[in-house]
């Protein structure tokens, strides 16, 4: 029997970096979501959709898709088609120090977002499998894991290139209405608190923040609420903790979206299938 449930994989010697694997993704089904950190993972089986943005995509086996953080996507199954894939999700701080060694550049020692968001470079699909046989693995020691993770993400900028285009035009009015929901996203609050601190009109807010981060301000503070849960778990709170914790009218609640957002639910993703 084909296994469709999630399998999570994380070292706490590893703090950086965590693994998500499919078998059979016919049945699961993602809303359009962010991460905090860098993601990218290899097609191993079949066809999905893919969007990131505004692309909308087709994947197949061997793509490698690309996601930078915050960076608005989702990947769901075509029909009854089976698809399959692993994951990378890597602290974005850890990645911008790699990058600054392997590029010499000193403007800035934060993450800067990579180019493409899908390649069919056989080489970084390989690898990324490979990777992913090294850190899973019972047998490879510690050492052997990160000596493979820095080697494969050291080469990275070099195969996918950064951002080359101009960056969006900032609106200090938008930014501050995303980092005020950010900072408040476990408490209840109002499109007027929002509006005062960006002094935005509620239409003009509404419809310039989709524009900007790909979801209005209540689809942006519940997938921060989500994001601000996924942290408790993986620090080991009880699901009913991270729930209240999190700003959730209960468990089930928070149990319902983390599942609508991740397509996994919070006992799955706190039960990792090996955390060698």
């Amino acid at each position: 029997m084909v296994n469709d449930a999630p399998q999570f994989w994380r070292d706490e010697r590893l703090p950086f970096v965590e693994t998500r694997a499919i078998e059979d993704g016919r049945k699961l089904c993602y809303s359009l979501h962010s991460h905090e950190f860098f993601s990218i993972g290899a097609i191993t089986a079949g066809t999905s959709t893919y969007i990131n943005g505004d692309q909308h995509l087709q994947v197949n086996t061997g793509d490698v898709v690309i996601i930078n953080p915050q960076q608005v996507h989702g990947c769901n199954p075509i029909g009854d088609q089976r698809w399959a894939y692993i994951m990378f999700y890597i602290d974005p701080n850890w990645l911008a120090m790699l990058q600054q060694e392997n590029t010499g550049s000193k403007k800035t020692s934060a993450f800067i977002p990579f180019a493409q968001v899908i390649s069919q470079d056989t080489e970084l699909f390989s690898g990324l499998n490979q990777l992913y046989q090294v850190l899973t693995s019972s047998v490879c020691c510690h050492l052997e894991k990160q000596i493979a993770l820095v080697d494969y993400f050291s080469n990275l900028p070099l195969r996918l290139g950064m951002a080359s285009a101009p960056p969006l035009e900032i609106n200090p009015k938008l930014e501050r209405a995303a980092a005020f929901i950010s900072a408040h996203c476990t408490e209840s609050l109002t499109l007027e608190a929002i509006c005062q601190v960006s002094a935005l009109s509620p239409s003009y807010l509404i419809r310039s923040f989709k524009k900007r981060y790909g979801m209005t301000p209540h689809a942006y503070l519940v997938n921060q609420r989500i994001q601000y849960g996924h942290r408790l778990l993986r620090r080991g709170f009880p699901i009913a903790a991270a729930a209240n914790e999190s700003g959730f009218a209960d468990q089930a609640h928070f149990q319902r979206t983390f599942k609508h957002l991740l397509a996994a639910t919070p006992g799955q993703y706190q039960t990792p299938s090996s955390n060698k």
